[in-house]
C-alpha cells in the first residue's frame, strides 16, 4: 500500500509538472478482484488457475497494432477471419458491434487473478463461491448469481467443475499429442478455463467493473423449425445465432468464450478448427447433437466434459428468443460463399482456404522473438506483477523524460517493478506516455511467466520501445534490482 501511495504522488507531480497527452484510451482493465470464499477450499487453487488461464487465452488471440497518429499500441482483432465470420457474423453484419466485441475481449484479457489494493479502495469485487448458495448445481459445473439484493455478484463453482472439468493445460496436451483430427475441433478444448472465461462474461454490476458492457447472456434461440427452444451454449449453437442475429450474438458468454479457443487453436497450429458445424435451425436438438458426434475430432463417449452444461439459471432478463432467418450468401465475402453453401448442404469437408490476414501487426506481434524472458527463480512474483497494472488512471500522462543509461521505474508494486532503461536522451520529439510503457510491459507479462500463479508464478522479461524518438528498453524486474 505505501509503495502504490508513492506511485500515485510520484505520477501527481509528473502531471503537474508536464502536460495532459491530447490522446485518449477507450479501452481500459476490468479492475475487479475475485475474492474466493471459504467454501472453496483446498480449491481455490484450481480456480486461479482456471481465472488466469482464461484471461490468457483471451490475451493471446489479440493482435497488437502501432498506430502512428496516436503513438499507441492498440488491440485489434482480424475481422475478416473466419473465427469472426463464425461466432460474430459477417462483416457486412458485424460493423455496428465492432466496438462492444473487441472491447469485451480487451478487457477479460485483463482481469484480475486475484486480489488488488485499488479493489478494496473502490469496493469493486465478485465473490467466488462453492457451497451452491441457489441449490442450482445439478450436473452443471457453475453458475452466476445477479441478485439485486446482494451488494456484490456471485460465481459460484459447483463438484462437476473440479471432478470432470479439466485444466486447460491438461486438454490441450491431449490434443497436442491425440489424432490431427483433435486439432480441427474446439469441442476437445472444453477446459475449466472456458467455463471461468464463460462466468466471468457474465458480470453485471454497478459495484464492479464488466467485462462485457451490460452482462453477457446465455441467449435462447429456436430449433426444429421454430418448435424447440435453446440455451446457446457450445460452439454449434454459438456459430448459428451468429448466421441469425449478429447483435445477439455480440451479447452472448459462448461466442465469445468459443470465439478465443478457435483463434488459441488456430494460432498454435496453424490449422483453423472449423468443427462443430453451426446447428441446422430445422433439426431438433437431438438431431443436431447426433449430427456433431460423426464430425472430425468429435470427442469419444467416454469424455464427459463436453456433455456438461453450464447453467445460469436466474438470468430472468434474457426474454428474447431469437427466431431469425439465416443471413444470406450475398451477406457473406466472396471467398466465404463455397464454406456458406457446403453449411447450408451439409457437405462441407475438412479443406478450407482461408483469405489472408487484413491486419498489420505490431512488430510486437508480428516477431515475438522481440520480448526476451528472463523469468527465474528471482524474478518477481506475476500476481504482484500482473496488480503493477492497476494505475491506468494515469495512462495519458506523458512518460518521464530520462537521459541515457538511467533507469526509471513507472510502477511497483512489492516484487515487481516495471522499468525503463533510456538508450538515449528522451528529448521533446518523444511523445510516448504511460500507457505505452505499460502496453510493452504487458507483452511482457504475457509472454514470460515461470510456473503458475501463487508464490511459483515468476515473470521477468525486457522488450524493446518501438514509439518513435524514445530509445530505450521497457523491463519487468524484481524491486530488489536496483532501478
Amino acid at each position: 500500500m505505501q509503495r502504490a501511495l508513492i506511485f500515485t504522488l510520484y505520477m501527481m507531480a509528473t502531471f503537474i509538472a508536464g502536460s495532459l497527452a491530447l490522446t485518449t484510451r477507450p479501452i481500459g482493465d476490468i479492475r475487479t478482484s475475485f475474492l474466493i470464499d471459504k467454501s472453496c477450499g483446498d480449491n481455490r487453487t484450481v480456480i486461479l488457475k482456471a481465472h488466469d488461464d482464461a484471461r490468457k487465452m483471451v490475451a493471446e488471440i489479440l493482435d497488437i497494432q502501432h498506430d502512428e497518429l496516436s503513438i499507441l499500441l492498440k488491440y485489434t482483432i482480424d475481422w475478416n477471419g473466419l473465427a469472426v465470420i463464425e461466432y460474430f457474423g459477417s462483416p457486412n453484419e458485424n460493423q455496428p458491434y465492432r466496438e462492444h466485441i473487441l472491447r469485451t475481449l480487451v478487457l477479460a484479457s485483463e482481469a484480475y487473478p486475484g486480489w488488488g489494493w485499488s479493489d478494496y479502495w473502490n469496493n469493486r469485487y465478485v465473490t467466488i463461491t462453492c457451497g451452491d448458495p441457489k441449490n442450482e448445481c445439478g450436473t452443471g459445473p457453475a453458475y452466476y448469481i445477479n441478485d439485486e439484493s446482494l451488494k456484490f455478484p456471485y460465481i459460484n463453482y459447483c463438484p462437476t467443475f473440479f471432478s470432470i472439468l479439466r485444466s486447460h493445460d491438461a486438454m490441450w496436451a491431449d490434443v497436442r499429442n491425440g489424432p490431427a483430427e483433435k486439432k480441427q475441433n474446439v469441442r476437445n478444448l472444453r477446459s475449466q478455463a472456458t467455463t471461468a472465461l464463460h462466468e466471468l462474461l457474465h458480470i453485471k454490476s454497478r459495484y464492479t467493473s464488466n467485462a462485457c458492457a451490460g452482462g453477457c447472456k446465455d441467449s435462447k434461440q429456436t430449433l426444429g423449425g421454430g418448435t424447440e427452444e435453446v440455451r446457446t451454449y457450445k460452439a454449434g449453437r454459438a456459430k448459428l445465432l451468429a448466421r441469425r442475429n449478429v447483435m445477439n450474438a455480440s451479447m452472448t458468454n459462448d461466442n465469445y468464450a468459443y470465439y478465443v479457443i478457435a483463434r488459441w487453436m488456430e494460432k498454435r497450429t496453424n490449422l483453423y478448427p472449423q468443427y462443430p458445424i453451426a446447428w441446422d435451425p430445422s433439426k431438433s436438438r437431438r438431431e443436431n447433437e447426433d449430427r456433431e458426434k460423426d464430425q472430425p475430432g468429435a470427442p469419444t463417449t467416454q469424455d464427459a466434459a463436453w456433455d456438461i452444461e453450464d447453467l445460469d439459471a436466474d438470468d430472468s432478463s434474457d426474454t428474447e428468443v431469437t427466431n431469425d432467418k439465416l443471413y444470406r450468401a450475398e451477406d457473406y465475402p466472396d471467398w466465404y460463399r463455397p464454406i456458406f453453401d457446403a453449411l447450408i448442404s451439409g457437405n462441407i469437408t475438412s479443406s478450407v482456404s482461408l483469405p489472408p490476414p487484413t491486419n498489420s501487426p505490431a512488430p510486437l506481434d508480428a516477431n515475438p522473438d522481440i520480448v526476451i524472458c528472463e523469468a527465474t527463480d528471482g524474478s518477481p512474483l506475476f500476481e504482484d506483477c500482473s496488480h503493477a497494472f492497476s494505475f491506468n488512471d494515469f495512462r495519458d500522462l506523458p512518460a518521464y523524460h530520462g537521459k541515457k543509461d538511467e533507469d526509471h521505474w513507472v510502477a511497483y508494486i512489492e516484487t515487481c517493478a516495471i522499468n525503463v532503461r533510456y538508450h538515449g536522451d528522451w528529448t521533446d520529439a518523444c511523445k510516448a506516455i504511460v500507457g505505452d510503457i505499460l502496453d510493452h510491459a504487458m507483452s511482457i507479462l504475457r509472454k514470460c511467466t515461470n510456473g503458475q500463479l501463487g508464490e511459483a508464478g515468476r515473470c521477468g522479461g525486457h522488450v524493446p520501445f518501438i514509439v518513435s524518438d524514445c530509445p530505450g528498453d521497457v523491463q519487468i524486474i524484481h524491486t530488489d534490482v536496483e532501478g
